[in-house]
Order: structure tokens, then sequence, then C-alpha cells
């Protein structure tokens, strides 16, 4: 029995261990700092979204509710908390480097609440109802590259209320993401890992096979390489493979297959765990 937990955990834990999955000179920051808040209030006078009059600066991640009185009176009653909803704008201007040149460059969102709108130099790029769940957007058409003002706009509105069974807040209450790609790139989310392990002669053998999503978001051709690298919980190379193929398409699968010798099982007492880099060159 006790075999079975560990190979099953193995399983599990190869599945949902690739930490951190990136292309070459793909660059990922923190877009938290610099931003501007305006909480909406139907009394007053209109949102402005050019001179920010009125707009306080704060740090992303943000909740504004909790910055209100407690109150059974609100909307959200006290089952939601008792702290009022409503609708708030976010806003903030950036400038890019010269490295982003010719450079896809995405903001990713790990969570807004709720009924998100964004806007990026007056371009609309979406809605998203959703509060809880991550998303993305390609910014590369609408940016200024020439060392001038960007400038990005998010409405958010949690004024329906009531509409949970608990707390949820408000706002941008996630980590906020500046993202860069080259034109051949991982695809967000296109990695699938498929783990196996086997048991010879008393030696346990492990194999990871990677299916990669690659995007050509300028119909490129040529051969390239993928490479994948294995690491252990102390942070050691234990494996890699590099497998190259044809670029064709406007979304290509790179398929590789890394052996793993003698795999440390995960347990409460010794919880291994693996991490995969995978790279395209």
């Amino acid at each position: 029995m006790q075999k079975l937990i560990k190979y099953i955990t193995l399983v599990v834990v190869l599945l949902f261990c690739v930490g951190k999955i990136n292309a070459q000179n793909d660059k990922q920051q923190s877009f938290n700092d610099g931003w501007l808040f305006y909480e909406y209030d139907s009394t007053k006078e209109n949102v402005d979204t050019i001179n920010f009059k009125n707009w306080n600066l704060v740090q992303l991640p943000h909740d504004w509710s909790i910055y209100h009185d407690f109150s059974k009176s609100y909307a959200t009653t006290p089952n939601q908390g008792a702290l009022p909803g409503g609708i708030g704008w976010y806003a903030k201007k950036f400038r890019l480097p010269k490295s982003y040149d010719n450079k896809f460059v995405y903001i990713d969102f790990d969570g807004i609440y709720r009924n998100s709108e964004v806007w990026i130099n007056g371009h609309y790029l979406g809605k998203r109802p959703n509060g809880y769940i991550s998303f993305r957007y390609d910014l590369s058409p609408y940016l200024k590259r020439d060392g001038s003002n960007n400038k990005i706009l998010v409405k958010v509105d949690n004024s329906k209320q009531p509409e949970s069974r608990w707390y949820t807040g408000a706002g941008i209450y996630r980590n906020v993401w500046l993202t860069t790609n080259n034109a051949v790139q991982i695809k967000q989310w296109g990695t699938f890992v498929e783990p196996k392990i086997e048991q010879s002669n008393n030696a346990l053998m492990g194999s990871v096979t990677t299916s990669t999503s690659i995007e050509n978001k300028l119909s490129k051709r040529g051969t390239y390489l993928v490479k994948n690298i294995v690491y252990n919980n102390r942070r050691v190379e234990v494996a890699s493979r590099q497998t190259t193929f044809s670029l064709k398409d406007k979304e290509n699968l790179a398929k590789t297959t890394i052996e793993l010798n003698n795999p440390e099982l995960w347990s409460p007492e010794n919880p291994n765990l693996y991490r995969m880099q995978t790279y395209v060159l």
C-alpha cells in the first residue's frame, strides 16, 4: 500500500511541478508599482481619465473595500464581510525601454474582482467578468515604442450586490506582470507533462514526456531547438533533452522525452519536487 501511495504521489508531483516554462530571452517583470486609483462616486463629477484629478497612488495588489468602515447596511451584507463593493478605476503610465523593440508585449493579470475592462492608449482590449482566474492581453499592436508614455486603464465593477457567500474584496487584488516574448514563443499554458515510472531490478526508472506548443507570430520558417531541463529539489540539474523541429505553421507541437534514473519520491518526511525549464533556441 505504501508503494502504491508513493507511486501515485510521484505521478501527481511530476505532473504539476513545472514551476517555470519560458522561451529564450522571454522576460517577465512585476507591474505592480506606480498605479493610480479612483473610487467612482455617482454623486461627484465624471471620472477624469485624462489628468487623473483626485486619483490616489496605490501599490498592487489592492483591495479598495478594506479602506471603508464596516457596516451592516451595505448591500454586500455581513455575510460578505460588511464592506462595500462599488466601481473603481486604475491607471498607469509607462515607457518601454529600447530592448522591447521588435518584442511581443503582454500584460498578465493574476486576478481582478470583478467585471474588469481594460484599455491601452485608448484601445479597448476586452472584458473579464470572472474575478478569480488569471488572464492576459496582447499590448503589442497598440504600444508606443518611441520613448513616449503609454497609458493603461482598468475599470472594475463590483457594484452588483449581494453576489457571493463570502468576502470577495474589490479591485486588482492579485499581482500584475508585463511579459515580453520573441516572435517564436512558447504558447501560454502550452506545455503538457506526462510522467511515467517503472520498477526494474529493484531500481526506479522514470520518464517525463513533454508536449510544447510553439507559436509562430510572424509566420517564420526554419529549424529550431526545444530544450527541456529538469532540476531536483536542491535546484541541481538532473536531466535534460533537446529536440530539433521544423517551424512551419502558426502553431507547432514539439515533443521530448526525458529519462530520470532513480527519481526521488515525494513523502511527508521528504517532500521532493522536480522543476522543469523549457527553452526555444
